[in-house]
């Protein structure tokens, strides 16, 4: 978004400061030009606003309180519902607010962003893995008897697996980053060593799997160094605290 349109957000969306409810004609043009361009300075900070930006500013408030003060003579500023409105941008602004404030505050440690680079980098490694799947628990605990005593993995995923997708391919599911999958397959899939096959049947909606990593997983080449990349983590790091920090205050 250019910063014109960001001026043009802030001023049309609100922030606080829409001309539909009471009390805004207590603070003047001035004020309020004043309180936009430090929203703004907030919302991109470093980022110089341009020298047009506060008459821009100013010129829309001017027009926005002449009519919002055309729409308080003729009672508008009564109606229940514009009153509603108000109260929403108002909460509007004071979240906004609240969220930035919490966002500016928070300080990961090198370490934090390390342990959030390193899951980043586990979650975009690619697994080769093989699965025959089945109907029941037994099906599949005989079909782990079978391969440890001897059968070969795809000729028994060929004969039984309900994947027949898969099952045509010898149980082959190909390379793919675990995401992919249902946690249960994922997690299963994460406690395995290169060529070792589940022990026990794997329960997902789909029904009962032998899963085996068949080589050890890839990660991407492309991905830069931890202190190359440190910054995007940073960010990566607020985000997911803010996220975190909403669900926090939606619980309670």
């Amino acid at each position: 978004m250019t910063r014109n349109n960001i001026l043009t957000a802030i001023i049309i969306a609100g922030l606080g400061i829409s001309g539909c409810g009471n009390g805004t004609t207590e603070y003047t043009i001035e004020q309020k030009t004043d309180a936009i361009l430090k929203q703004i300075a907030n919302e991109a900070p470093g980022k110089p606003v341009p020298p047009e930006a506060k008459k821009q500013i100013s010129d829309k408030l001017k027009e926005q309180e002449a009519i919002a003060n055309a729409a308080r003579k003729e009672g508008l500023d009564k109606d229940e519902n514009l009153k509603i409105i108000s109260a929403i941008t108002a909460e509007q602004a004071l979240a906004s607010s609240y969220l930035q404030k919490k966002a500016a505050a928070y300080k990961p440690t090198d370490a934090d962003l390390k342990k959030i680079y390193d899951n980043e980098i586990n979650n975009s490694k690619s697994y080769h893995l093989r699965h025959i799947l089945v109907k029941t628990e037994a099906e599949a605990n005989d079909i782990i008897a079978k391969i440890k005593s001897g059968e070969k993995f795809d000729v028994l995923a060929k004969e039984k697996s309900i994947d027949v997708g898969s099952g045509e391919k010898g149980g082959d599911l190909g390379w793919s980053p675990l995401n992919a999958f249902v946690p249960e397959f994922k997690n299963a899939a994460l406690a395995l060593k290169p060529k070792e096959m589940s022990q026990t049947p794997i329960k997902t909606q789909f029904g009962y799997h032998v899963l085996e990593l068949v080589e050890a997983p890839k990660a991407p080449t492309n991905i830069p160094p931890f202190e190359q990349a440190k910054e995007q983590v940073k960010e990566m790091a607020k985000k997911q605290y803010i996220q975190e920090l909403q669900k926090t205050l939606m619980a309670k």
